[in-house]
């Protein structure tokens, strides 16, 4: 497909199979609750895609707007897998109650990025704005281009480490054309909580 879609909604939405390349803006609920394929679009897209995935690959080559991955309104669920990819910049509440999967962002994130994160991988290779894992219960935030990262209070140094998983991510993110920095090699601060509300999440900063 080709052309202005801004005004289309739940394009690809509960897509299980199958190739959907889109050039061109696309509008709100795109791949919403995905289960397979791959949806490639070259531009940027509105506000809940990739909402309540649970399969497939969502490509997004420019930016996304609020509630990347995240859970619909009255639903306790975001999230519940496959791999999310914004070569730009996304907007606020990505991966709000996530449970599993990966989101991987180039650019910058807005606020509340991984609220009430159940579990999963948000990987961020920019800067993110307030309130980031608020309220998160397993999980991991790889705050993966930012070794001055301002980790919130709510979380807690625990150790200094090199998890084996993040140089399979990164493998991963390169075989789909993904760009990754340099800062992701080598060892990482690692940061547990949310503590306020007993989370066992965990946040990874490049040392």
């Amino acid at each position: 497909m080709e052309g202005d879609l801004s005004g289309c909604r739940r394009l690809g939405a509960g897509m299980a199979s199958g190739t959907l390349r889109v050039r061109g803006p696309v509008g709100p609920f795109l791949g919403v609750e995905m289960k397979g394929g791959l949806i490639d679009v070259d531009g940027p897209a509105g506000d809940w895609a990739g909402a309540e995935m649970r399969g497939g690959i969502l490509r997004i080559q420019g930016d996304a707007a609020d509630h990347l991955g995240a859970a619909l309104p009255g639903s306790r669920l975001g999230m519940r897998g496959g791999t999310v990819l914004v070569h730009g910049n996304a907007g606020s509440m990505v991966g709000l109650a996530m449970r599993r999967g990966l989101i991987a962002i180039a650019g910058t994130v807005g606020d509340d990025l991984g609220h009430s994160l159940i579990a999963g991988t948000i990987a961020v290779f920019g800067a993110f704005g307030r309130r980031a894992g608020a309220g998160m219960k397993r999980g991991t935030l790889w705050l993966a281009g930012r070794v001055d990262a301002d980790v919130p209070p709510w979380f807690r140094f625990a150790c200094l480490q090199s998890p084996l998983f993040l140089e399979l991510y990164r493998r991963r993110l390169l075989e789909l054309g993904f760009p990754v920095t340099e800062a992701v090699v080598g060892p990482h601060r690692r940061y547990n909580g949310d503590v306020i509300t007993d989370g066992i999440g965990e946040v990874l900063v490049p040392h």
